[in-house]
């Protein structure tokens, strides 16, 4: 028989589920009918440009089937003021929501993807010479944020599916598939009076071998939510950011340990890749505009940049707002100290429009291209820095 702890935490699960469901629908819709047929890009190393690594779902043409796909394209352009190209790296496996980083030498792409017959994201690795896939992860759970360490360790959030197991931060050998280290959240936060642990965010640029994360936690008592869009009333125990922890990437130590800036709103369950950090005191937040405690819409967020102090203190320094609830953020990524990426969906006639912009955090200028495959408007999400001096031979 199930206790009363365990029938709240299912309780919580499936509320903090359908917190999500509104941004994952939107985000697991992006299917393009295509025929793939080109190789991956080799690689060679060059200074000339950086290139931005990105994940979508596409549909094979002959099959139907949803596979992850990972783009690149050259961030440079966009700095110009210019559409980039996009360039297929890799495709396979199937999922919604892929996440993907590349290991330093550019051999290997981790894949974290919807494993159907397990009902879990796992993670793969992907030897791009061969193209043999094999799974270095086999828990069922959830996976985000990888991050690569060094050549042979990958970093990244485990959130298992089991209620009566904590969200984790491992640490894998990805030579020898083990698992190396295993963080909980009380090894690295102390919750607050009235609140309890509950999950993590992880600014995926790790500028400055300094990898941000963001410890989450709810509390002690539960509320009542009802949601339009599904006819229903959920019982949800209040969640927010709590503080910010700086972990070297090398050690994996705790470096430092600040307070979440209070007087942003956020998303009581955010987006992925709802932070990121540019290695200079910046940073920038993909935040709710309704206060955080009396309402939530995935769908109405902004991003908000602010600069931290040597007080530790934190100063808004720019807002991009949504223009009347038409546009969702989501997925901001640092490239370096001067520029910030993200992706925006807005509406035209009715129809979604699926966007990525730049601002310069120095000047405060935007630009935005649509990005486009095969004469289709796609979602490109969760993006990531490619090894430095690397580049794809595009021949």
């Amino acid at each position: 028989m199930a206790t009363g702890d365990s029938i709240q935490s299912r309780i919580e699960h499936e509320a903090m589920r359908a917190m999500f469901k509104t941004t994952y629908k939107i985000l697991v819709t992006v299917a393009l009918v295509l025929c793939i047929s080109c190789a991956s890009p080799v690689a060679h190393r060059s200074a000339e440009h950086e290139w931005i690594l990105c994940t979508t779902v596409i549909s094979e043409e002959k099959s139907g089937q949803r596979e992850a796909a990972v783009f690149i394209w050259d961030v440079q352009k966009l700095i110009n003021k210019e559409a980039p190209e996009l360039h297929l790296l890799w495709h396979g496996l199937r999922g919604a929501r892929p996440e993907a980083a590349l290991s330093p030498d550019v051999k290997t792409l981790a894949v974290a993807y919807w494993n159907y017959k397990m009902d879990a994201k796992i993670t793969s690795l992907v030897n791009l010479n061969t193209g043999h896939i094999e799974d270095l992860t086999k828990t069922p759970g959830e996976e985000y944020d990888l991050i690569w360490l060094n050549q042979n360790e990958l970093f990244l959030y485990h959130a298992p599916h089991s209620p009566d197991l904590p969200d984790v931060l491992q640490v894998w050998n990805t030579k020898e598939k083990k698992l190396l280290k295993e963080f909980k959240w009380s090894d690295i936060f102390a919750p607050p009076s009235g609140a309890i642990p509950s999950f993590f965010s992880i600014a995926p640029s790790a500028i400055g071998n300094e990898i941000k994360v963001v410890g989450w936690v709810k509390e002690n008592k539960s509320q009542f939510y009802f949601s339009n869009e599904e006819n229903a009333t959920v019982i949800y125990s209040p969640t927010y950011p709590y503080q910010i922890a700086s972990l070297d990437k090398h050690t994996l130590k705790i470096t430092s340990t600040v307070s979440y800036p209070a007087e942003i709103n956020n998303l009581p369950s955010p987006p992925r890749q709802d932070l990121d950090y540019n290695g200079k005191d910046i940073y920038a937040f993909i935040t709710q505009v309704s206060p955080i405690k009396s309402t939530w819409d995935s769908a109405i967020n902004e991003i908000v940049v602010v600069k931290q102090g040597e007080d530790g203190k934190f100063t808004k320094i720019y807002e991009i707002p949504n223009s009347d609830k038409a546009v969702t953020f989501d997925s901001v990524l640092f490239i370096n100290e001067d520029y910030l990426i993200y992706n925006f969906m807005s509406y035209k006639n009715g129809n979604p429009v699926y966007n990525i912009g730049i601002l310069n955090v120095k000047n405060f200028n935007q630009w935005s291209f649509t990005p486009t495959w095969h004469g289709e408007n796609i979602m490109l999400v969760n993006y990531r820095t490619t090894p430095a001096g690397w580049s794809p031979d595009l021949k």
